[in-house]
């Protein structure tokens, strides 16, 4: 059988971003999967002591709620190598859930978010 996921057309681009992001559907889940979901932040500009951080969240097939956020907050305070972030996600969804994502953040960053479409890896 195929793999099929979710249906969504395109990633989640959002550039210059300066507040929080509240939990938003990324998909709709069609049937019990595996998935894999990439997020990247950035810094655009500097800001004292500001971060962001990026958290994918899924229900998995024994219907409990699971997170995943990057390891360390994305540091706007300089731009360099702290002011980027990436998380790759693969985790088991249950059908008829939806695969959300969110951002926090301290003080003032600017950020660009790039979320990728959710990539089918199994279906069982």
């Amino acid at each position: 059988m195929p793999a099929t996921g979710p249906a969504i057309s395109t990633p989640v681009v959002l550039t210059s971003q300066t507040a929080a992001i509240t939990t938003t559907t990324l998909a709709s889940v069609t049937a019990d999967s595996t998935y894999r979901v990439t997020a990247t932040l950035d810094c655009d500009s500097t800001s004292a002591a500001a971060t962001v951080n990026i958290t994918i969240g899924w229900t998995d097939p024994s219907n409990t709620a699971q997170s995943q956020a990057l390891g360390t907050n994305v540091v706007c305070t300089t731009l360099g190598s702290a002011s980027v972030g990436n998380l790759t996600v693969a985790f088991r969804a249950k059908s008829g859930t939806n695969i959300t994502y969110a951002t926090t953040i301290v003080n003032t960053p600017t950020y660009d978010l790039v979320v990728s479409n959710p990539e089918t890896i199994s279906i069982n």
